[in-house]
């Protein structure tokens, strides 16, 4: 169980977040005062609405079980600059030979991939953490770094997503479930005139064959559900709160029919 889990280690205890698990923690009274976001106004100054958040372990009491398992745990016994600058430094990693932005805060994305590491990539990964907590198929897994108190601050961008980390890494029911949930805590009004339809998943299935970003397949699969909706895409740009190229793609896929 995550809450116990928090609860018997009350120090040195994290939870990093996607922004939409952040607003929805938010929803649930969750004091936001010590919450810290991952992205730098600097470096990702259009994505800021956007930004994953890490919060001490004080300001999760509040929360269900439900919710604290849609986030990552972390256990750390360095300081929390050292551990955020960590955590930013894998924000950027190299794919193919190209820079890209790393969604290792979504459990979506990073527990496939740490299922298929080798266990030293596990330990550099984590880098200055020292447990690692998650959910992933329904199943409590929990990640201890024996190599937490070795760790040296690397140059960023360091890490390095590779071919073989990606191998079966992509579960499409399970994206669409998490599509499912987000939808209906955001916009209910939208899911429940497609109540009874696959949109999400046929949606995921074309930008799949399309070879779109995981992002962009996201994208389409929203503009896909405001076809039978009389939600605007401003109202949807601002309840999501996307940014203004994410706005322009949710307006050139509502075009795009699968």
């Amino acid at each position: 169980m995550m809450k116990e889990w928090v609860l018997d280690h009350s120090n040195h205890i994290y939870w990093l977040v996607t922004a939409d698990l952040f607003k929805k923690a938010l929803n649930e009274n969750m004091p936001a005062d010590e919450a810290i976001p991952l992205f730098c106004i600097g470096q990702f100054k259009d994505l800021m609405p956007m930004s994953p958040w890490l919060l001490p372990s004080e300001s999760l009491t509040v929360l269900n079980e439900e919710l604290l398992q849609q986030g990552l745990l972390l256990e750390s016994d360095y300081p929390t600059n050292e551990v955020l600058d960590h955590l930013r430094s894998l924000l950027l990693a190299g794919l193919d030979g190209e820079e890209v932005l790393f969604r290792f805060y979504d459990p979506i994305v990073i527990a496939p991939m740490l299922n298929l590491m080798q266990e030293s990539e596990k330990y550099l990964f984590m880098g200055n953490i020292k447990t690692l907590r998650y959910c992933h198929l329904e199943t409590t897994i929990t990640l201890n770094n024996p190599l937490h108190d070795c760790h040296k601050q690397h140059e960023e961008p360091w890490w390095v997503i590779q071919p073989e980390h990606l191998v079966s890494s992509y579960d499409l029911d399970i994206h669409c479930q998490i599509l499912d949930r987000r939808f209906w805590n955001v916009v209910p009004e939208v899911m429940e005139a497609n109540v009874t339809s696959n949109i999400i998943k046929d949606a995921l299935i074309y930008a799949s064959n399309q070879q779109w970003s995981i992002d962009e397949a996201e994208l389409y699969a929203l503009s896909q559900l405001l076809v039978t909706s009389n939600s605007s895409i401003a109202d949807i740009t601002k309840k999501f709160h996307l940014s203004s190229s994410d706005a322009t793609t949710l307006v050139k896929f509502s075009e795009v029919k699968a």
